[in-house]
């Protein structure tokens, strides 16, 4: 008799077969729900066949239609034939009842059918013929009813409705439905190798889809999307160059003759002189961001100088108002900062200066004893000789604590700056333990300031700072001059750089009249330093880890789907629903100056005015 192995006892034969024959069902199930769903779009009398979308363009037939579709409950082919049915011309927004309210005789008519609905206001309105025909113009009024009505004419009311600012009235003159859901991927591909230059490379949409599908659908969002990023809300066009940008993308679409290309480019084209006019918007915003940056800082000035009295020496009291130079050298600088995606690397520690003189060398005791012999033997020697040792022994100690401080100060800052972020939705343990100090090397977004442009700000900013901080107060510019000499002599290497971890604290942030909430993160901000030469700063440097950054996507684009993009522009506010973006959005670096943003799932759902 074998033994049989151990392991999970085999099913008997009747039970695999139980198994065997359910699957085999269940994919035949499946298969079959394929088929009927195949076979259903081939039919001649389906829902999307030719002879059903050409029916849904005749009255009365449509209205059958409506009805079949709705007993089978294809809700968007119910829709769809609902644009050219009779029930919506006789409704209460109808173009045949709008139409019949301009004539005496034919209103009663309207107002009686009207209040047989239940629409009693409606009916009430119908009977003010001079009314009707003040409203016979807008974007409600029967011209435009009729005008969205008629084929080749409704792109005419589109045209209209555009120009004028009604975004949603132009939706609907096209769609000719209540509701259009747009869904599908995009990847865009920006260049970020200065703010001058930031600009949109490459633009890829695939899985669009407009649902209910009703001709000039696509080309009409299209339109109304190059026209929200040309024109603001008032009216004015963000691009100083927009017809040179036309006939140039015209031009170029032209050799393709590809109208996909020539979209793609048309829109690309419109993005980039957009990015391009609102490099002035921040010019102006540099006066607004500086009295906010200084806003900010005498908020942390005043928590730093409680902390310690080393703060409380180096840090001034508070800011006064930022002088006009330092304004017009950030709008100078601001648009010369250039961005990379790297792996950034703590400061390398700096080396110690040899000192002449080392504590605890015989030289050294035999000089002490005989300054200090000569102190006591004349009578007011003996304060100026233990000053002047006090002074040698405390330039002794700087010079071998320097380096050591410094680099102390740079790691902890480092390590603050590059921590993994705290989770955002969960709270905090109020239990801590004490990590040990380790230096990450993560992948940061750094953005830099060089060159002559950051020795001006810098330069200014000395210029704008040292006279509020007390111990300047107290050396003078000859003091600082002989301290910074000091502090040169004490490290082995011309350039030192200072790590500064700063922390920018959650709160909500106004866009387009509604309120984001963003987490505190923090970020490190690197000087490199010249102690024997002015200005002291060579190169500024701001670093903010992966991570940080996609935390803060994450939590931009959940707040985003509770946003209603009808606040954001007037133009957008004709829509009956809130507009609300579901997308789940991704970045990456393909390389260390291109960003690709990856927005997958991308759905909206548009409820269009009756």
């Amino acid at each position: 008799m074998s033994a049989q192995p151990m392991g999970e006892p085999t099913p008997p034969p009747e039970r695999r077969s139980f198994f065997v024959f359910r699957r085999n069902r269940q994919a035949e199930h499946d298969c079959h729900v394929a088929q009927v769903a195949q076979v259903r779009r081939e039919h001649p009398l389906g829902a999307n066949s030719f002879l059903a979308k050409a029916g849904e363009h005749m009255p009365l037939i449509a209205d059958g239609l409506v009805c079949l579709h709705k007993y089978r409950g294809q809700t968007e082919a119910e829709e769809r034939a609902r644009a050219f049915s009779l029930q919506k011309h006789l409704s209460k927004d109808g173009a045949l009842v709008k139409l019949a309210e301009l004539l005496p005789g034919s209103n009663l008519i309207a107002s009686a059918v009207l209040d047989l609905q239940g629409h009693h206001k409606e009916a009430q309105e119908c009977l003010d013929l001079l009314q009707n025909w003040r409203n016979f113009g807008s974007a409600d009024g029967a011209l435009t009813k009729v005008a969205e009505m008629l084929p080749g004419v409704d792109v005419i009311a589109f045209g209209v409705h555009v120009n004028a600012g009604n975004f949603a009235h132009a939706l609907r003159s096209i769609a000719k439905t209540r509701w259009t859901d747009v869904t599908g991927d995009a990847t865009i591909t920006f260049d970020l190798r200065s703010l001058a230059e930031l600009a949109i490379k490459d633009l890829q949409v695939s899985n669009c889809e407009v649902l209910p599908v009703a001709s000039f659908m696509y080309g009409g969002l299209l339109d109304m999307a190059i026209n929200l990023i040309e024109v603001n809300s008032i009216g004015q066009s963000r691009s100083r160059f927009r017809w040179r940008r036309v006939k140039r993308v015209e031009a170029a679409s032209s050799k393709r003759r590809n109208p996909m290309s020539w979209a793609k480019d048309r829109l690309v084209a419109s993005c980039n002189d957009t990015l391009s006019g609102l490099q002035d918007t921040v010019l102006e915003m540099v006066p607004h961001m500086v009295e906010c940056g200084v806003t900010v800082a005498n908020r942390v000035l005043r928590r730093r100088r409680r902390e310690s009295w080393l703060y409380w020496l180096m840090l001034p009291k508070a800011l006064p108002k930022p002088p006009p130079q330092l304004d017009e050298e950030l709008q100078l600088s601001i648009l010369r900062i250039t961005a990379a995606h790297r792996t950034a690397a703590p400061p390398q520690p700096v080396g110690a200066q040899a000192a002449a003189i080392r504590p605890g060398r015989l030289d050294c005791a035999a000089a002490c004893t005989l300054c200090l012999g000569c102190g006591l033997h004349s009578a007011g020697l003996a304060c100026l000789s233990g000053c002047f040792l006090g002074a040698a022994e405390l330039g002794r100690c700087l010079r071998r604590r320097f380096a050591p401080i410094l680099n102390r100060w740079n790691a902890q800052a480092w390590s603050n700056a590059t921590k993994e972020p705290n989770e955002v939705f969960r709270r905090r343990s109020s239990e801590s333990s004490a990590e040990p100090l380790r230096l990450r090397l993560p992948l940061c977004v750094v953005a830099e300031l060089e060159g002559e442009q950051a020795e001006r700000v810098v330069a200014s900013l000395c210029d704008y700072v040292w006279k509020e901080v007390p111990l300047a107060k107290l050396l003078g510019r000859t003091g600082l001059s002989q301290l910074t000499g000091l502090l040169a002599s004490c490290v082995g290497c011309p350039v030192v750089p200072v790590v500064v971890d700063l922390e920018v604290s959650e709160g909500l942030y106004s866009v387009g009249g509604e309120t984001l909430w963003l987490p505190s993160f923090p970020l490190a901000l690197i000087l490199k330093c010249h102690l024997e030469r002015r200005p002291f700063v060579s190169s500024v440097q701001v670093a903010v880890t992966d991570e940080i950054v996609d935390q803060i996507l994450d939590v931009v684009q959940t707040e985003l789907r509770s946003l209603d993009l009808r606040a954001l522009d007037p133009r957008l506010a004709g829509f009956v629903e809130p507009i609300n973006l579901q997308l789940q959005a991704m970045l990456s670096w393909p390389h260390a100056t291109t960003l690709r943003l990856d927005l997958q799932g991308i759905k909206v759902h548009l409820r269009l005015p009756a």
